[in-house]
């Protein structure tokens, strides 16, 4: 079959670049994919960064023009950009069986399939059903003149080029229960959960061989709540627990940066901050620690967390999002407040019989979270929308 894949930008980093890779890889050997994106693609540093093995001839690609590209680098005006893609894949959908999205709500012009990560028409400024459900939502933190954006977002064709109506004709596919929850309540949708593709050849590591700390990996950011993390497992130590932690993930703010670097400065004895690590020291760290803690929340899946699960560690989380999925609703493993994290790590810290079943709990929800699972779903899906 001929298929048309749209992903805005599809270089790495990120969870949701992540799922537009490992569908290339699904795809490539069994039918003919052309990807629909902003940017050129890079395929060393998607196959570097994700783990597939793409080849430059494993599938064509669809770009816009260089001046566009000049006009509108990577996050200028991003909802304009996507929705132009989409005008593109509207004039070209005749020369394909299947248009496919792997980066949120699509519209083709015609019936297509759509993995949404999170709705990106989550808004009640472009989304009336939002505001039915939420009642008025202020809109002044986004921007300082909201009629400044009703006009933005009649300029991306909000209603011309991208109709609402049109994407809940398609095939829906989402990242977690969670979103998929969301995404009935933003377009009356219901929607098939497919979890992302997520690393699981980590090497088989002993639990008494590894380290007695944590690890938290994820895009250094404020949503990620990495100081109160560091506030969480201060408060462990002080209970008379040695662990340490490694902050481990790409900066993606420049303030926050700064605030987690003072913070890992001042804790130096038993934080340390990894930016950017290969692979290999990525595996290690994960390999070689026992336990894992995430602090976004809501988190919409949470690849992290997968890998950590998939790394043999005993992970902790908030208590909404997807990632509560991975861990399989355990109580043990899920906060609602920095107190009460406090509490749950100290009881499994002091108890070797619950890290002994937690480890063995955990273990049973690796498999349903790795790249050959997702694309063994994403291809039957393909194939069976198209038959």
């Amino acid at each position: 079959m001929r298929v048309l894949m749209v992903h805005p930008r599809l270089n790495p980093p990120g969870g949701g670049r992540a799922v537009g890779a490992w569908t290339l890889q699904a795809l490539r050997e069994r039918h003919h994919v052309d990807v629909l994106t902003w940017d050129p693609v890079d395929v060393a540093a998607i196959n570097r960064h994700f783990g597939t093995s793409l080849r430059a001839g494993d599938f064509g690609r669809v770009e816009v023009a260089p001046v566009l590209r000049r006009l509108f680098p990577a996050g200028a005006l991003d909802l304009w950009t996507r929705n132009y893609l989409f005008r593109i894949a509207q004039r070209r959908r005749a020369h394909y069986d299947v248009l496919l999205s792997t980066q949120n709500e699509a519209d083709f012009g015609a019936r297509g399939i759509q993995y949404i990560h999170f709705p990106l028409f989550h808004d009640p400024r472009i989304n009336p059903r939002v505001t039915r459900l939420y009642g008025p939502v202020e809109t002044a933190w986004y921007h300082r003149s909201p009629a400044l954006m009703r006009w933005y977002f009649r300029a991306c064709g909000i209603g011309a080029w991208f109709s609402l109506s049109r994407l809940r004709d398609n095939l829906t596919l989402v990242n977690s229960d969670w979103t998929g929850r969301v995404v009935a309540e933003t377009h009356g949708v219901a929607a098939a959960t497919l979890y992302p593709p997520v690393r699981n050849d980590f090497p088989e590591v002993a639990w008494a061989d590894r380290e007695h700390g944590f690890v938290c990996v994820g895009r250094i950011a404020p949503e990620k709540r990495i100081p109160m993390l560091v506030e969480i497992l201060a408060a462990v130590r002080r209970r008379g627990h040695d662990i340490h932690l490694h902050i481990v993930g790409p900066p993606a703010d420049r303030e926050h940066l700064r605030v987690v670097q003072c913070l890992q400065r001042e804790h130096a004895s038993w934080v340390a901050l990894e930016l950017n690590p290969s692979h290999d020291a990525l595996d290690q760290l994960l390999s070689c620690h026992q336990y894992g803690i995430h602090g976004r929340s809501p988190e919409h899946f949470g690849i992290a967390v997968g890998e950590m699960v998939n790394a043999g560690c005993i992970v902790f989380v908030p208590d909404d999002g997807g990632q509560v999925e991975i861990i399989g609703g355990r109580a043990e493993l899920i906060y609602g407040s920095p107190d009460e994290a406090v509490e749950k790590i100290d009881a499994v810290l002091r108890a070797a019989d619950r890290q002994a079943a937690l480890r063995s709990y955990l273990a049973t929800r690796r498999g349903r979270f790795s790249a050959d699972e997702f694309m063994r779903q994403i291809r039957e899906t393909i194939e069976h929308f198209s038959g």
